[in-house]
């Protein structure tokens, strides 16, 4: 993780849980004529992308933004909630996670209990990649 200290003594720690990689238009989603079809289209996948959590160490307690990515994007069941769930996450996104890479256990390796220490968790957005 790489930390910063604030001038009141606050860290804050931006830690990475893990790769994604896209399809190319993915990136581009926003101002297509019909994005859907140009990412299920698409062939050429983007590089790694990072994965990253946020979280605070405040005087009130420990503030996790965004979990980060789970190792068990590998478990075949993972995503069967619905076929088009399925589809997107096993055809359009690739994932390299491993379990040390998740949230848990990189908050332990920074001292942070996650079940004692972590006052909230919020999430940007209900995507896999914040929420895994």
């Amino acid at each position: 993780p790489v930390t910063v200290t604030t001038p009141n003594g606050m860290k804050v720690h931006a830690i990475q849980t893990g790769f994604v990689a896209v399809k190319e238009p993915h990136r581009e989603y926003e101002g297509q004529s019909n994005p859907l079809l140009a990412i299920v289209a698409a062939r050429q996948w983007t590089e790694w992308l990072p994965i990253y959590s946020w979280v605070i160490e405040h005087p009130e307690g420990v503030i996790v933004i965004d979990a980060g990515e789970t190792y068990k994007v590998y478990d075949p069941d993972y995503f069967g909630c619905d076929p088009v769930t399925r589809f997107v996450h096993t055809r359009q996104l690739k994932f390299s996670v491993t379990q040390q890479d998740e949230i848990g256990p990189q908050l332990l390796a920074l001292g942070i209990d996650p079940l004692k220490d972590v006052r909230c968790a919020i999430q940007t957005l209900i995507h896999t990649d914040h929420m895994g």
